[in-house]
């Protein structure tokens, strides 16, 4: 709950100190892949987990600080999880994360019909879903306590726009997230996630 609430000010914080020093320029939307997969280690024995699929969507604001500085309070929703065979026997977890975050975009190339800009993002997402498969049996995640709610990410990201007209632009995103916290219960075992996310979108110069 404290990581929650710190995430929720940071956020805050993000937009307040964006709207303090210059107005929203544009509102973006995106859809994309998400491939992750979990760190995982079972005392100081590492276990390799293999990469899964799943839908990533993200809504944002950009607030421009300056022609190189950019800002971005967003809202993401996105599929999570891993599979594994542990003797024999196939693992799969399948999850579904709500979450907010705050990006920062340093703007190298920023043109009239083009941009391009590196940058890094930090966020915290809740569990709204999770699904464990072991063999043919499933089990609920959340309602079985298998694994915590919350999860804190920090990432890198490269993100490009394309203009279409004066108040539309295309958006391509790439981006690699890794967990910051254990979202493990069990003590004995440690597991983060880590993805990397493609996205394609709209944004909307206001």
């Amino acid at each position: 709950m404290k990581k929650l609430l710190l995430t929720l000010v940071v956020f805050s914080t993000c937009t307040l100190y964006g709207q303090d020093k210059t107005q929203i320029n544009t509102v973006n939307f995106s859809v994309g892949k998400n491939a992750t997969k979990f760190l995982y280690q079972f005392g100081s024995e590492t276990k390799p987990t293999q990469y899964v699929n799943g839908n990533a969507y993200s809504l944002n604001i950009g607030i421009d600080l300056s022609a190189k500085h950019t800002i971005r309070p967003e809202l993401n929703f996105y599929q999570a999880g891993a599979k594994t065979i542990v003797d024999d026997l196939p693992l799969n977890w399948k999850l579904t994360y709500l979450g907010v975050g705050c990006g920062y975009l340093y703007n190298i190339l920023n043109k009239n019909t083009i941009s391009l800009s590196p940058g890094a993002v930090v966020g915290v997402d809740y569990m709204t879903r999770g699904e464990q498969t072991i063999g043919v049996n499933r089990y609920d995640v959340i309602e079985n306590n298998y694994l915590k709610k919350l999860n804190v990410s920090a990432g890198l990201l490269l993100n490009s726009r394309f203009k279409v007209n004066e108040t539309l632009f295309l958006s391509f995103e790439y981006r690699f997230n890794f967990g910051l916290n254990q979202i493990e219960i069990d003590s004995e075992e440690k597991t983060r996630n880590i993805g990397n996310v493609g996205l394609i979108g709209l944004s909307f110069k206001i």
